[in-house]
């Protein structure tokens, strides 16, 4: 008897597991694409912030074409790549891009946004 209860148990768990296992597939919150490989670039400092931000603009438009958001911290790192290049506005359409896409994020875009404003008027005295 007790053989028996025993392969009811392990066939009533496959079951369950097999049915959790079927499940929707759900679309991806968003795409690494290259974004991984051009900030390991950005971090060895092996290319110029301009051939950069072209490698990630290029990456975000295959992106929109796919139909999958950037991931977290994409458009930040291009907000700063544009500050670097001294192209503040696009800095800041950036930095609220990513706030509106993670919100959880809008305090830090502030504070950054205030160091933009802040750098800017550094750099005009």
């Amino acid at each position: 008897m007790r053989a028996g209860l025993s392969t009811w148990a392990v066939i009533a768990a496959t079951v369950v597991l097999a049915g959790c296992a079927s499940g929707p597939k759900r679309a991806p919150l968003y795409e690494w694409g290259q974004y991984p490989t051009i900030l390991h670039e950005d971090l060895k400092q092996a290319l110029p912030p301009d051939q950069q931000l072209k490698a990630m603009e290029q990456q975000r438009a295959l992106m929109q074409k796919a139909g999958t958001p950037m991931p977290p911290g994409m458009a930040m790192h291009m907000a700063l790549l544009h500050q670097r290049l001294g192209q503040y506005e696009q800095a800041r359409q950036y930095l609220e891009l990513e706030a509106e896409r993670y919100p959880s994020l809008r305090g830090f875009v502030t504070w950054l946004q205030k160091q933009n404003k802040e750098g800017k008027a550094d750099e005009k005295s």
